[in-house]
């Protein structure tokens, strides 16, 4: 037994120890979760309490593993032969495979799922395009994370569309009872109604699990609450770990509420919070703590260390995207030379799009990167359509990239019509496009299909002849095509993200004219070509890990960089009007500042190119949060060879980081941080007029709203 309690601190010790029921452990980033988890279900069997009595469930595959791995080292393999422990989705199915309550079944993936969606839109007579088999899906889970079936669906609809997606999903269910198959979310949702159409089968698990421990109960949707709730109804001991401040799934059906109110769900509760970290110095917990405590819908904590107080995180505003990368490529060379390696390092963003000058920049520097969660920049489906476009346009003998883009977006010309169009190509010793040019004499293609064949040859020879800038044409192609639409049909979830990658193209594009004298088409795309034949780096190679903030939650680096800290991407735009949406992004940013062990970089541009265009931006409300003498502000006015670091001279800064963007001076910028004496702390978000009849857009934090003022009589005063 002491093996087990030796090496905790007391209030991991009592979270361990504590053995009446229910228990809340309210576990702070990088307080040790996972430890106290393993060493509570360990004292429990130590306590001869049988592990056929136990169950742990968890969200990932990899981290049930990682808890049994750790039960192991704690305790004999003999002695926890017999514990369950796995995620939601194993544990019912092997609930439900066990009772044989329902029909034998196999289970359809996304794929699958997406699939059967589209012959249920074909069956039902609707439009693929109004009814978006991703986005129809989407719904029907969220639906099953509800735990409502098609008729109790039907009674939410208030009109048309609604009420053809529950007929959508009623005929889903039908054909998925046909094939025997079962989607993840029917797991969950089958289980739990087995639980209550069948007492004696709940009374079963009662009697079977009598000691109950949930990881990550923020996490919970309420098909996992309420089968927690049932199976923990007859228990002696219910145990869950969690942390509010890290609830980061709304997007995918997790619900904040459950273990918010996990006194009210369950009388007598104890709450015994774990705030020593033991990954972070001080004062990169003390940065984070003063951005988290801005949310009101949390459980008050506050993380602190015994480790070294560290240095401050710095905060770094670039005049300029380019600026930023360059600035994060700089930082990692004089971590090298302070002994760091490429694997300590990770670079965090928002949305996948901001890797691309990040990777171009360690590209240049011969920086080697990886990417979780994602591909690299030019590697990613959507940017290689558009650069297939470009690339047929540039050489109309490139077949392999004719064969990518013919029919994408989708025109109707198939598979079938393709491979005869490549024989007749063959037999004619022609090239593709020669052959598609001049279709007269090709006999089995029909008229209709030559048409929208021709369709598509027009639209390359278009471009060909353009005679506006490459930035220019390559906005015209996408919008003519209709890519972004495509986008949102194909995949609605991730369309936007899609959407943003692909205008970065055209950000790369404008870039390339700006940096060259002479800039040509194939020159830009033999500069791409060479950028994409970098190596792929092995996982456990030393590089650079590089991945979005949702992906970074459960790891941790010596030093991290949060890159695009600005308003409309971090918080992201979507979140802007909703103060639950606003509240998540806040627990997304203080997620990511505490994956940083030693070193926290934190950087924005004062102008970022959006679709192409170059846009001046206001820095996140996140950084506003972190008091002064938390952070150390660092600022560089373009044409300084060297930036100025300064966290204490604010007219220093202030001459630095309010540069014009604009040609006419004022005395108020886009950008600048004011305060009113009524609506309190704002930004200048847009300016127009002059002397006089200047109007400013401001946006104040307190309550996000906008006001437009007339600045000569606003009354506000500079930060």
């Amino acid at each position: 037994m002491d093996t087990i309690l030796s090496s905790l601190n007391p209030a991991q010790k009592e979270a361990v120890t504590y053995h009446e029921s229910p228990l809340l452990i309210l576990a702070g980033a990088g307080s040790g979760k996972t430890r106290v988890l393993t060493h509570r279900i360990a004292y429990f069997i130590k306590k001869e309490v049988s592990p056929h009595s136990m169950i742990a469930v968890t969200f990932t595959n990899k981290a049930a593993e990682e808890m049994r791995k750790r039960i192991s080292s704690l305790v004999s393999e003999s002695s926890e032969k017999g514990l369950w422990i796995g995620t939601f989705h194993s544990v019912c199915l092997r609930i439900l495979k066990k009772e044989k309550a329902v029909p034998d079944f196999i289970i359809y993936d996304d794929a699958d799922q997406t699939k059967l969606i589209k012959e249920c839109i074909k069956k039902l007579n609707l439009s693929s395009k109004q009814f978006q088999p991703k986005a129809i899906l989407e719904k029907i889970s969220r639906a099953k994370d509800k735990l409502l079936d098609t008729d109790e669906y039907m009674e939410f609809c208030e009109n048309f569309y609604e009420r053809k997606v529950a007929d959508i999903y009623k005929e889903y269910q039908i054909r998925l009872r046909e094939i025997k198959a079962f989607d993840f979310g029917d797991l969950i949702m089958n289980t739990v109604k087995i639980f209550n159409d069948f007492p004696d089968i709940m009374d079963k698990y009662h009697s079977k699990f009598r000691h109950i421990f949930v990881d990550e109960y923020q996490d919970t949707n309420h098909a996992q609450y309420e089968l927690i709730r049932l199976l923990s109804s007859g228990c002696e001991s219910i145990s869950v770990v969690g942390d509010p401040d890290q609830s980061i799934y709304k997007w995918r059906g997790a619900d904040i509420s459950n273990i918010m109110n996990f006194e009210r769900d369950f009388a007598g509760a104890k709450i015994i919070k774990l705030e020593e970290n033991y990954r972070s110095t001080q004062a990169i917990l003390s940065a984070a703590n003063s951005v988290i405590r801005n949310n009101t819908n949390r459980r008050e904590k506050n993380l602190w260390t015994r480790n070294l107080a560290g240095a401050n995180p710095i905060y770094y505003q670039a005049y300029d995207e380019i600026e930023e990368a360059k600035f994060i490529s700089e930082q990692i060379k004089n971590l090298l030379i302070n002994n760091k390696t490429y694997k300590d390092i990770a670079i965090f963003y928002r949305v996948h799009a901001l890797s691309r000058l990040v990777e171009d920049s360690f590209r240049r520097e011969s920086i080697p990167y990886k990417i979780v969660g994602g591909v690299r920049f030019y590697d990613r489906k959507e940017v290689k359509d558009i650069l297939g476009y470009l690339r047929v346009i540039s050489n109309t003998d490139d077949l392999i990239n004719i064969k990518r883009i013919i029919n994408l977006p989708p025109r109707g010309i198939g598979d079938t019509t393709l491979k005869k169009l490549t024989k007749h190509a063959s037999m004619g010793k022609q090239s593709l496009f020669s052959l598609i040019d001049n279709l007269d004499n090709v006999s089995d293609i029909t008229l209709e299909t030559k048409n929208k064949i021709k369709f598509f040859v027009n639209i390359i020879k278009k471009y060909q002849a353009f005679k506006g800038s490459i930035t220019k044409m390559a906005k015209e192609l996408i919008a003519e095509i209709n890519y972004t639409n495509y986008l949102h049909s194909a995949d609605p979830g991730t369309a936007r993200e899609r959407e943003e990658n692909v205008f970065g193209v055209v950000s790369a594009i404008a870039e390339y004219e700006e940096n060259t004298q002479e800039p040509l088409l194939r020159d830009f795309l033999d500069q791409v070509a060479l950028l994409s034949s970098v190596d792929n780096w092995d996982s456990e190679s030393n590089a650079i890990t590089l991945m979005t903030v949702h992906g970074a939650k459960g790891l941790e680096f010596p030093i991290c960089f949060m890159a695009g800290m600005e308003e409309d991407i971090f918080p992201h735009i979507n979140s802007s009007l909703e103060t639950s949406d606003l509240e998540e992004e806040r627990r997304l940013c203080y997620v990511g500042m505490t994956r940083a062990k030693e070193k926290l970089y934190l950087s924005s541009a004062l102008r970022r190119r959006i679709y192409g265009a170059w846009r001046n931006t206001i820095t996140s409300r996140f950084i506003d949060e972190i008091p002064d003498n938390l952070l150390v502000k660092t600022y560089r006015k373009t044409g300084l060879n060297k930036p100025v670091f300064s966290s204490q001279n604010n007219s220093i800064n202030n001459s630095l980081r309010y540069e014009s963007l604009e040609d006419e001076a004022c005395v108020y910028k886009v950008g600048q941080r004011i305060m009113h004496p009524k609506w309190g702390r704002g930004t200048v978000v847009s300016k127009t007029g002059r002397g006089e009849k200047t109007k400013l857009t401001v946006h104040f934090w307190k309550g996000n709203i906008r006001k437009t003022l007339l600045a000569k009589y606003a009354n506000l005063m500079s930060e």
